[in-house]
C-alpha cells in the first residue's frame, strides 16, 4: 500500500521488492549461498539495468538490487526533475499538503510497471511461464543509515535464504546480485 501522505513522483530514495505470484521461484535457486538465476531470472537482471536508460528524464540511480528465487529487492534514487515538485508545502513529518491526484507518469509506480511489463513481454515471448504479484512493495528511504542498512540486508539476502530466519552470514549473490559500492555522494534521501 502506498503512503497516502506521499508524492511518488518526489526525488529522493526508494526500496522497492517485488515478488513473483504466489511466490513461486520463477528466478532461480539458491546455492551455496548464491542465487543460480533461471532464464526469467535473467530477463529481470537484464531490464531493471535498463531502467536508468529508458528514463533519463527522471535522473534514475540505481543502486544495489537482488533477484531472489521468487522476489526482487532494489534501491532507487529518483532525482530532481520538473516532473517532481520543487514547490511541494510538507510539514515537519514530510506530510505533503498539496499530494493530490494527477497523471501517474514518471514517478515510482510507472517505473514499476514499466519493468515488470517488459519483464512480463519477454517472457511471453520466450515461451516462459511467468506472472508477477498484482502489487509491490516500497519503503521511502529516509535517513543515510537506513540507506545502509538496506543496502547490507540486500547484499545478505541469499544467505538469509539458505539460513531459513533473519541472521546468516555475509552472502554471494552470484550473476543475481548488482553491487554498487557506497560513495560518498549522498543519494536524495528524506528528512
Amino acid at each position: 500500500m502506498r503512503a497516502k501522505w506521499w508524492d511518488y513522483s518526489n526525488a529522493g530514495t526508494y526500496f522497492i521488492t517485488i515478488c513473483t505470484k504466489d511466490k513461486c521461484p520463477f528466478f532461480g535457486e539458491i546455492f551455496d549461498g548464491k542465487v543460480e538465476l533461471s532464464h526469467v531470472g535473467k530477463i529481470v537482471s537484464e531490464e531493471w539495468l535498463k531502467t536508468s536508460k529508458l528514463r533519463p528524464n527522471m535522473k534514475l540511480e540505481l543502486h544495489n538490487f537482488i533477484v531472489m528465487p521468487d522476489h526482487f529487492h532494489a534501491l532507487i534514487t529518483i532525482g530532481m526533475t520538473e516532473f517532481n515538485g520543487t514547490d511541494l508545502s510538507s510539514d515537519e513529518f514530510g506530510n505533503l499538503s498539496n499530494n493530490q491526484f494527477k497523471p501517474q507518469s514518471n514517478n515510482l509506480g510507472s517505473i514499476i510497471r514499466g519493468f515488470k511489463s517488459a519483464v512480463t513481454m519477454r517472457c511471453k515471448i520466450g515461451g516462459f511461464d511467468f506472472c508477477w504479484q498484482s502489487r509491490y512493495y516500497d519503503v521511502i528511504v529516509k535517513t543515510r543509515e537506513q540507506f545502509e542498512n538496506v543496502q547490507r540486508y540486500i547484499l545478505e539476502n541469499p544467505s538469509k535464504w539458505e539460513s531459513g530466519g533473519d541472521v546468516g552470514k555475509v552472502g554471494n549473490g552470484g550473476d543475481a546480485m548488482h553491487r554498487v559500492p557506497i560513495s560518498t555522494k549522498t543519494p536524495k534521501l528524506h528528512s
